[in-house]
């Protein structure tokens, strides 16, 4: 583990005061924290804290490890938020099982069906009620302005028509 970032053992700047700067008393009681851990003093971990948000980095061997640094992050007194960019070695992708809903999307994208081939008659239901909205929306320009709610006498059966095409078009194939 790399529980300190200075080569001399101390884990503070020897220009602040970590009594007074409390991301870096954070920081020394997360190291801490990972220090008791005896399953962690091997890993390559890099502790930073920012505004009570504890930023892990470097590398270890497992997810069970990632978890656990995370879990005892979080728990540590202080800690609001914690950004987990610790990696897994090359060693520990062989330990890892594949996700289950990782195979089942897998197995979705092999057995996707295709696209429904649309027939003649489906296209001519669709040309047919554009036609009508067509038609709806045109009589509607021209008739309610001039003759008001008599107009509507034209323009609700074009409408009515259209309504009828288009739901139709999802019961053909």
């Amino acid at each position: 583990m790399w529980p300190l970032p200075y080569d001399d053992g101390s884990w503070f700047d020897r220009r602040t005061d970590p009594a007074n700067d409390p991301d870096l008393r954070l920081t020394g009681q997360v190291v801490e924290r990972l220090l008791e851990s005896p399953e962690l003093r091997q890993e390559r971990i890099t502790v930073e804290a920012q505004n009570r948000v504890v930023t892990l980095t470097g590398s270890v061997t497992s997810p069970h490890v990632r978890a656990t640094v995370a879990a005892l992050v979080r728990d540590t007194p202080g800690v609001v938020d914690i950004c987990n960019r610790l990696r897994l070695t090359r060693a520990a992708f062989d330990d890892v099982r594949p996700d289950p809903f990782d195979a089942l999307v897998a197995g979705w994208a092999t057995a996707s069906e295709p696209l429904p081939v649309w027939s003649t008659r489906r296209k001519v239901i669709i040309i047919l009620a554009t036609l009508a909205n067509v038609l709806a929306a045109g009589l509607a320009l021209v008739l309610l302005p001039e003759h008001g709610v008599f107009g509507l006498f034209f323009v609700v059966p074009c409408v009515a028509v259209a309504t009828v095409l288009a739901a139709s078009v999802g019961r053909h194939p």
